[in-house]
């Protein structure tokens, strides 16, 4: 059985287990619920001061709409390397390691949370709403830069799931700080770029660069605005997921057997 077949058995397995419980499209209802939440804020503030000239909320619950589907893709696939370090500190990576396939597989299949689907169909949604309002007009060269940012936005945040869990290898437990670059950057997507103060774009272009995945893209998809930026989404992805399990490598060679 190849690793893509692998993962898919531990999707199910997941999946199955979830709906063993009656209350799970209570849990897929909940997720919805908080990510229409995320950006009620933001409309409330939009209808309370009007556009910040041409850009409306529109815009926003475009580039909301992105980030989130994007997020909500990561977490739903890779949250077990956002569970793992629970069990580096309960003493059960050995039992991983003794298995005949790779760590980062049966990491990752450790956990597949289904309700998170709830996230990527309000994100899609906001996606689909947003586009009537502005009107845009779609073309295969606007459907190629979304589905790159929603793509590029997966890995990077998956990426940073990935290195925090192998830090964990030697603090022992999650790291909080984690949170910053995933759940809470979301609100970044929800305050319009342009009026963000030039050092917080500069770090969310070029060392965090989760605005090449949400903002620019949106740009080229409202504007058609020719910008390097707005095609890259998915190159850096992969760059920053390669990166990452590059870490998570030499972190596993620094492993010690909680048997030795």
């Amino acid at each position: 059985m190849n690793s893509i077949k692998l993962y898919f058995k531990y999707a199910i397995m997941n999946i199955r287990c979830k709906m063993q419980y009656k209350q799970w499209p209570f849990y897929l209802l909940g997720t919805m619920l908080t990510s229409v939440i995320e950006f009620l804020g933001v409309r409330i503030m939009f209808m309370r001061f009007g556009d910040l000239g041409d850009w409306t909320a529109s815009h926003t619950l475009l580039v909301f709409g992105v980030a989130n589907t994007a997020f909500g893709i990561s977490e739903w696939i890779f949250r077990g390397f956002a569970e793992f370090p629970n069990q580096i500190r309960k003493g059960l990576f050995d039992k991983i390691l003794l298995r005949p396939r790779t760590a980062f597989l049966q990491v990752m299949g450790e956990r597949f949370q289904f309700e998170k689907a709830g996230r990527v169909i309000v994100g899609v949604s906001c996606i689909v709403i947003a586009s009537d309002t502005l009107q845009i007009g779609w073309d295969i060269t606007s459907l190629l830069v979304v589905v790159g940012a929603i793509g590029g936005g997966v890995l990077i945040y998956s990426s940073v799931m990935v290195i925090f869990a192998s830090i964990s290898f030697f603090t022992v437990g999650a790291i909080s700080v984690v949170y910053i670059f995933t759940n809470h950057s979301l609100q970044y997507a929800q305050i319009p770029f342009h009026t963000m103060p030039n050092m917080i774009k500069h770090v969310l272009t070029f060392v965090f660069p989760i605005a090449i995945c949400y903002y620019y893209p949106v740009l080229y998809i409202i504007n058609k605005d020719i910008n390097v930026l707005s095609f890259i989404a998915l190159p850096v992805g992969l760059l920053f997921f390669s990166l990452s399990t590059v870490v998570w490598k030499a972190c596993i060679k620094h492993y010690h057997s909680t048997g030795s």
